[in-house]
């Protein structure tokens, strides 16, 4: 477990050195927490895994590392990166996951600053501390193929392997009688039916209510059965020591007093995203999930939020999971990708040869749960696709 954010070590002071545009400047490892949750609170694609305590307590705060561009004093660009090596050799890998960020709020996008922010992060990871690169930008997959040419262009080599993520964007910017008129038949169906009946809904960032989540998820991973590959429990560490304008947003549908569903959501930037969903048994008989989203869309439209991320698909392992999310009529979108940048080639091979052992033990844990469901009941599902960040 990651040290408390109060009790960071101080940082060295970096002198920022000059980027090759005039004007910008690029300083490394030069932040403490607090500085940095204000520069998340700056970007409009900031999410909650470019967050200080979301990598303190997943990774460790040693293994933390930030980059920032800025012109004129002005922070224009920033990633959080993980540093995971091998003391003696001074190999490994450093990863980006969700960023860089380059959209500051109130100012137009800018390429040029996103390809100055590529540059930057492969002279200071790959070429100068000589480790293997792994970006996963939040970027979706346009046909321009811009993002694509502009990190060829830097030097780095898309990983065809690696699986994008993909999930339903739903745009938030149509009125709510607009956006009821695109859910699908069978969502709507539901949603009426739930809307029949006397839900108490609470919301807030307390505990408490992120207690109640864990106790319906329990409950829904022992009727499921499916692979957990993230860690709840993290989580909620990483919720009690995420500042309060940064804390992830926890809704618990009620009935006749026994929460029956919860979800767990961050709101940072332009996108909520759903982190974790809990169904309880009594979810499906009232279609309690049909009503507790509605309901946070009509608060996420209240609060202006301008795109809600479902939470990421997979129709080939989670059919049922893709169905129902889809009934929300959001854009199904992929994501570019994994992209790299290679620094020595000891790096490298180290990189490699973990993480086909890490796919083949994910592999051994998929087969043994579809192996317990086959023997179980025939409603379990054998996997759980959700953000690995």
């Amino acid at each position: 477990m990651a040290s408390s954010m109060t009790a960071t070590e101080p940082l060295p002071v970096v002198t920022p050195t000059p980027a090759s545009d005039v004007g910008l400047c690029v300083d490394v490892d030069h932040v403490n927490p607090d500085e940095w949750a204000d520069v998340v609170r700056g970007f409009d694609d900031a999410t909650l895994y470019q967050t200080w305590a979301h990598d303190a307590v997943r990774w460790g705060e040693r293994r933390m590392s930030h980059l920032v561009l800025k012109r004129r004093e002005k922070v224009v660009a920033a990633a959080q990166v993980r540093i995971l090596k091998l003391p003696i050799l001074k190999a490994g890998i450093a990863y980006l996951f969700k960023g860089p960020m380059w959209r500051p709020t109130g100012s137009a996008p800018d390429m040029d600053i996103f390809r100055h922010m590529m540059r930057a992060l492969r002279e200071e990871y790959a070429t100068r501390r000589g480790l293997l690169l792994r970006v996963i930008p939040n970027e979706i997959d346009e046909e321009s193929g811009r993002f694509r040419d502009v990190l060829e262009s830097e030097g780095y080599r898309h990983r065809t392997s690696a699986k994008a993520y993909r999930t339903f964007l739903l745009d938030l910017e149509p009125s709510l009688e607009e956006l009821r008129k695109k859910l699908r038949h069978t969502w709507r169906t539901n949603l009426n039916k739930a809307e029949t009946r006397d839900f108490q809904i609470q919301e807030g960032t307390r505990d408490d209510l992120y207690a109640q989540f864990v106790r319906l998820y329990e409950e829904m991973h022992e009727r499921k059965r499916f692979v957990r590959f993230v860690d709840i429990h993290q989580f909620r560490d990483i919720q009690r020591q995420l500042p309060e304008p940064e804390k992830m947003r926890i809704m618990v549908c009620g009935l006749d007093g026994e929460p029956v569903a919860a979800a767990v959501c961050s709101t940072l930037g332009q996108a909520a995203l759903e982190v974790f969903l809990a169904t309880g048994k009594k979810a499906m008989q009232t279609q309690a999930a049909f009503y507790m989203i509605w309901e946070q869309i009509r608060r996420f439209k209240q609060e202006h939020v301008r795109y809600f991320d479902i939470g990421g698909i997979d129709p080939e392992s989670n059919p049922g999971g893709y169905r129902f999310k889809g009934g929300l009529g959001g854009q199904d979108i992929l994501h570019i990708g994994e992209f790299e940048a290679r620094g020595s080639l000891l790096s490298s091979a180290l990189v490699h040869t973990a993480e086909r052992a890490r796919t083949g033990y994910r592999r051994f844990r998929i087969r043994l749960a579809n192996t317990m469901r086959d023997h179980g009941s025939p409603n379990r599902q054998g996997r759980e696709r959700k953000h690995d960040g």
